[in-house]
């Protein structure tokens, strides 16, 4: 049986000789493993779409009798190439990605987490502002709509006005926001102690990210 979904690849590592098993989050599927075969050749028509940050409509064959799903197609959409441009945009768009396999499971249906990231790609890949705003933003938009409150947390009021605010823009409002990489820098602080509540671990990348900045 095939079936199609729209999914972001959030993860990948090699399987075997020429394979990768992905992490893919699909709106009506939750987080999934599959497996794209030879994807390590060059020639391979799979190759794009078995990288990290792409988003695609993935064709999966679950034929295999309780293995892996085979991704056997994709049209992909966006890779976002640019992500990967620095480590700047490659960290934060990392922080999505981790966030995003914290707060989704198997077989729950994610539309709206999927598509925050979706739209947090796109703006650390061609925003005209820091990477790490992006990141900020999607954080505080994730965590409201978990239902986690920063209200209900010890940081300071300021921080919690403006995690607040930030999670009521647009991406592509963000470029309107001065900060300075202090105040940044602080916000994400607080936003690593909410999440690290949340999912009882830490999210590595956005360890990872105040050391850059």
């Amino acid at each position: 049986m095939d079936f199609k979904t729209r999914a972001l690849c959030i993860g990948e590592s090699d399987y075997g000789e020429g394979d990768k098993l992905l992490t893919l989050v699909s709106v009506e599927h939750g987080k999934m493993t599959v497996r794209a075969r030879s994807v390590k050749k060059p020639q391979s028509r799979l190759r794009t779409c078995a990288e990290v940050f792409c988003c695609g409509e993935y064709i999966i064959n679950l034929s295999n009798n309780g293995g892996y799903g085979i991704v056997i197609g994709c049209s992909v959409e966006d890779n976002f190439f640019a992500c990967w441009e620095n480590m700047e945009k490659y960290t934060a768009a990392q922080i999505v990605c981790e966030t995003l396999d914290k707060a989704t499971i198997e077989g729950n249906e994610c539309k709206e987490e999927l598509s925050l990231a979706i739209r947090a790609l796109t703006a650390i890949a061609y925003g005209e502002f820091s990477p790490f705003l992006a990141a900020a933003w999607y954080l505080a938009s994730l965590l409201r709509i978990m239902g986690i409150d920063a209200n209900d947390s010890e940081i300071p009021q300021s921080d919690k006005t403006f995690l607040a605010a930030l999670a009521e823009l647009e991406p592509l409002e963000l470029d309107s926001i001065n900060i300075s990489l202090a105040d940044l820098r602080e916000s994400l602080i607080y936003l690593n102690l909410l999440l690290r509540n949340a999912f009882s671990c830490k999210i590595n990348a956005l360890s990872e990210a105040l050391k850059q900045i």
